[in-house]
């Protein structure tokens, strides 16, 4: 009877938890554009002007321009995933501060929040990547199975950046001055990825741990596929999302068990 009971529960609170969760990216999407000329075509607009730009030098370069040791695919691939994470993170902070009541209103679990911010931006983040390698079939002709093979690295940069997002939005609950601390750590991961340099500059002792940071596999990864450089020791990519999936879980539980315990003590007091 009660097993009964729970499961027909379940199913009324998950399509309306969804339900909620999809109005919480809409209202985020919304809350982007809004009162600006050029709207939702932007969206599109952006990353074309910009990806014209890289592939316009790359062509009148003769494949040959490079930023650093790096080549410009390369690079602007890098430069979108870790524009994913600056915006994400930057975004997520205070989210759960900046409409208390809006959210309390909503019902909804706590992680789904800073988690719709996510979303918008790995929205963004897939338009930015489908238009790049869009324009490149047009010059490569043979980039189609590179496309398919940076599916995983887009999943464990999503998975990894929603777990740093949502513990980070939490704690900023508590600590209200890492919204103002916190860009500046975020930007500066600019420096601590391997982006510019490669894994030389990194002490061996600390090498195999460093190169299986989700984020970090995700920006060797990519650079692996279009460098043909291999890096020993990163983990597969199947490894890579179930590790970064049961961080995530690992996260989202804390939190809530955190979440149910401040209520508990607001209640007390």
């Amino acid at each position: 009877m009660n097993t009964n009971i729970i499961s027909v529960s379940a199913r009324r609170w998950i399509p309306r938890t969804l339900e909620l969760f999809i109005e919480l990216v809409k209202r985020e999407l919304e809350t982007r554009y809004k009162n600006t000329l050029l709207g939702i075509s932007w969206f599109v607009l952006h990353p074309l002007l910009i990806a014209s730009s890289f592939i316009g030098v790359r062509v009148f370069f003769s494949h040959k321009f490079e930023v650093g040791q790096i080549s410009l695919i390369d690079f602007y691939l890098l430069l979108i995933l870790w524009l994913f994470f600056v915006m994400s993170a930057q975004n997520s902070i205070d989210c759960l501060t900046r409409n208390p009541k809006f959210i309390s209103n909503l019902k909804l679990p706590v992680f789904l929040v800073p988690l719709s911010v996510v979303v918008v931006y790995f929205i963004v983040t897939l338009v930015n990547v489908i238009v790049y390698y869009s324009l490149l079939f047009l010059f490569e002709k043979k980039l189609f199975s590179h496309f398919i093979e940076f599916l995983p690295v887009l999943l464990v940069c999503f998975i990894f950046v929603s777990s740093f997002c949502i513990i980070f939005a939490f704690l900023q609950k508590f600590i209200p001055d890492l919204r103002l601390i916190f860009p500046f750590f975020v930007r500066l991961s600019l420096v601590g990825l391997p982006i510019f340099y490669n894994l030389s500059f990194i002490p061996e002792d600390v090498r195999t741990f460093y190169k299986n940071i989700p984020f970090v596999w995700a920006i060797l990864r990519t650079r692996e596929m279009f460098s043909g450089d291999i890096y020993d020791s990163i983990s597969g990519s199947f490894n890579m999302i179930l590790l970064s999936l049961i961080l995530f879980v690992l996260i989202v539980s804390a939190i809530q068990k955190l979440e149910q315990l401040a209520a508990r003590i607001r209640v007390t007091d």
